[in-house]
Protein backbone atom coordinates (compact mmCIF):
# COMPACT_ATOMS: atom_id res chain seq x y z
CA UNK A 1 0.00 0.00 0.00
CA UNK A 2 1.26 3.15 -1.14
CA UNK A 3 2.30 5.71 1.95
CA UNK A 4 -0.46 8.14 1.29
CA UNK A 5 -2.82 6.03 0.72
CA UNK A 6 -2.04 4.67 4.68
CA UNK A 7 -2.31 8.31 5.29
CA UNK A 8 -5.46 8.51 4.09
CA UNK A 9 -6.74 5.55 5.89
CA UNK A 10 -5.20 6.74 8.91
CA UNK A 11 -6.89 10.28 9.11
CA UNK A 12 -10.51 8.13 8.42
CA UNK A 13 -9.98 6.18 10.99
CA UNK A 14 -9.40 9.10 13.85
CA UNK A 15 -12.44 10.97 11.80
CA UNK A 16 -14.18 7.56 12.61
CA UNK A 17 -13.02 7.79 15.77
CA UNK A 18 -13.08 10.81 17.58
CA UNK A 19 -16.35 10.86 18.81
CA UNK A 20 -16.22 6.47 19.54
CA UNK A 21 -16.19 4.80 22.18
CA UNK A 22 -12.93 4.22 24.67
CA UNK A 23 -12.84 0.35 23.51
CA UNK A 24 -13.13 1.36 19.41
CA UNK A 25 -10.35 4.66 20.08
CA UNK A 26 -7.95 2.13 21.93
CA UNK A 27 -8.23 -0.89 19.29
CA UNK A 28 -7.59 1.79 16.54
CA UNK A 29 -5.06 3.82 17.82
CA UNK A 30 -3.03 0.03 18.54
CA UNK A 31 -3.48 -0.47 15.27
CA UNK A 32 -2.11 2.94 14.19
CA UNK A 33 0.55 2.92 16.21
CA UNK A 34 1.53 -1.06 14.69
CA UNK A 35 0.93 0.15 11.28
CA UNK A 36 1.28 -3.31 10.31
CA UNK A 37 -1.71 -4.11 9.59
CA UNK A 38 -3.13 -0.71 7.77
CA UNK A 39 -0.56 -1.43 5.00
CA UNK A 40 -2.01 -4.78 4.47
CA UNK A 41 -3.98 -4.63 1.52
CA UNK A 42 -5.73 -8.39 2.13
CA UNK A 43 -6.87 -7.14 5.55
CA UNK A 44 -7.79 -3.40 4.37
CA UNK A 45 -10.14 -4.88 1.66
CA UNK A 46 -11.68 -7.11 3.74
CA UNK A 47 -11.64 -5.49 7.33
CA UNK A 48 -12.35 -1.10 6.52
CA UNK A 49 -15.23 0.14 5.05
CA UNK A 50 -15.68 4.07 3.39
CA UNK A 51 -18.67 5.73 4.73
CA UNK A 52 -18.16 9.61 3.83
CA UNK A 53 -15.28 11.00 5.51
CA UNK A 54 -15.10 7.74 7.69
CA UNK A 55 -13.40 4.64 7.35
CA UNK A 56 -14.35 2.07 9.54
CA UNK A 57 -13.66 -1.30 10.82
CA UNK A 58 -16.15 -3.79 10.57
CA UNK A 59 -15.44 -6.16 14.04
CA UNK A 60 -17.07 -8.91 12.52
CA UNK A 61 -15.07 -9.39 8.99
CA UNK A 62 -11.53 -8.68 11.71
CA UNK A 63 -12.49 -10.98 13.77
CA UNK A 64 -13.16 -13.58 10.94
CA UNK A 65 -9.61 -12.29 9.15
CA UNK A 66 -7.91 -13.04 12.88
CA UNK A 67 -9.53 -16.27 13.14
CA UNK A 68 -8.90 -17.11 9.55
CA UNK A 69 -5.19 -17.47 10.43
CA UNK A 70 -3.71 -15.10 8.25
CA UNK A 71 0.05 -15.09 7.83
CA UNK A 72 2.04 -13.15 10.30
CA UNK A 73 4.30 -13.64 12.76
CA UNK A 74 3.13 -14.36 16.31
CA UNK A 75 3.27 -11.10 17.74
CA UNK A 76 2.02 -8.87 14.83
CA UNK A 77 -0.82 -11.76 14.66
CA UNK A 78 -1.50 -10.98 18.60
CA UNK A 79 -1.59 -7.50 18.30
CA UNK A 80 -4.12 -7.62 15.54
CA UNK A 81 -6.22 -10.54 17.64
CA UNK A 82 -5.99 -7.74 21.18
CA UNK A 83 -6.98 -4.88 18.73
CA UNK A 84 -9.94 -6.55 17.49
CA UNK A 85 -10.89 -7.86 20.81
CA UNK A 86 -10.91 -4.22 22.10
CA UNK A 87 -13.17 -2.92 19.26
CA UNK A 88 -15.43 -6.06 19.39
CA UNK A 89 -15.66 -5.35 23.18
CA UNK A 90 -15.50 -9.04 23.92
CA UNK A 91 -14.14 -8.54 27.42
CA UNK A 92 -16.89 -5.87 28.11
CA UNK A 93 -14.84 -3.29 29.23
CA UNK A 94 -16.68 -1.00 28.78
CA UNK A 95 -19.00 -1.69 31.41
CA UNK A 96 -16.62 -1.82 33.67
CA UNK A 97 -16.62 0.11 37.13
CA UNK A 98 -13.63 2.41 38.38
CA UNK A 99 -12.10 -0.68 40.40
CA UNK A 100 -12.50 -3.07 37.81
CA UNK A 101 -10.43 -1.39 35.35
CA UNK A 102 -7.64 -0.26 37.46
CA UNK A 103 -7.41 -4.35 37.89
CA UNK A 104 -7.61 -5.31 34.95
CA UNK A 105 -5.12 -2.79 33.65
CA UNK A 106 -3.10 -3.97 36.89
CA UNK A 107 -3.13 -7.09 35.50
CA UNK A 108 -1.90 -6.67 32.02
CA UNK A 109 0.60 -4.32 32.77
CA UNK A 110 1.90 -6.97 34.77
CA UNK A 111 2.01 -9.56 32.30
CA UNK A 112 3.98 -7.90 30.15
CA UNK A 113 5.97 -6.66 33.07
CA UNK A 114 5.42 -3.15 33.20
CA UNK A 115 5.39 -1.70 36.71
CA UNK A 116 2.45 0.58 37.39
CA UNK A 117 3.79 1.28 41.15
Amino acid sequence: MRADSTEALIAGLRHWTRSHDPHVRAAVDLLIWHEFWLRRQDFVRACTKRSGPDTYIDWDAAREFVDAGTRASTSEHAILDLAVALGENRYRLSIMGSAHSRAIADAVAQAVGVSRG
